[in-house]
């Protein structure tokens, strides 16, 4: 049988499931990432205390109760209370290379912009490939310069 999309739960991970979030990140995407090695500066980056959760979507299967996919974002009134303005920057997405569920990855982004509904999503970094999935959905890609000043 085929996996499919409807044979997942898609949702915001749950404060309790934070061990499993970093197992994931871990073994999927990098054994030595800060968010691994570091629940403090996972909890800050990430924690949304209020809800007692995580800002990241998990997308766990039915059948093998485990996290097949995360996508991370953190919003930008986490660090600053005062922003009104509902946008987001996307942070880690990633879907098990063995799982080959077609949309499973755009799953996880549509669930985080129907449930969360934000003026606008940003992020930077994003591997060449994915610039014409954004484009087919609508996302405006643009390149950015960057500049520095060396301090003496």
């Amino acid at each position: 049988m085929t996996p499919r999309i409807e044979n997942y739960d898609i949702y915001i991970c749950r404060e309790n499931e934070i061990f499993e979030l970093q197992a994931f990140i871990e073994n999927h995407w990098n054994k030595d990432h800060i968010l691994v090695r570091s629940k403090k500066f996972m909890d800050w980056q990430h924690l949304d205390k209020k809800n007692k959760t995580y800002n990241f979507v998990i997308a766990r299967s039915k059948q093998t109760n485990q996290i097949d996919g995360i996508l991370g974002f953190i919003p930008t009134s986490h660090f600053d209370k005062s922003i009104i303005h509902n946008d987001l920057f996307l942070a880690l997405w990633k879907v098990k290379d063995d799982i080959k569920v077609t949309g499973l990855g755009m799953a996880l982004l549509q669930f985080l912009k129907d449930n969360k509904k934000p003026e606008s999503i940003s992020g930077y970094g994003f591997p060449r490939f994915l610039i014409p999935v954004y484009k087919l959905f609508g996302h405006k890609v643009e390149e950015l310069n960057h500049f520095y000043l060396i301090n003496n």
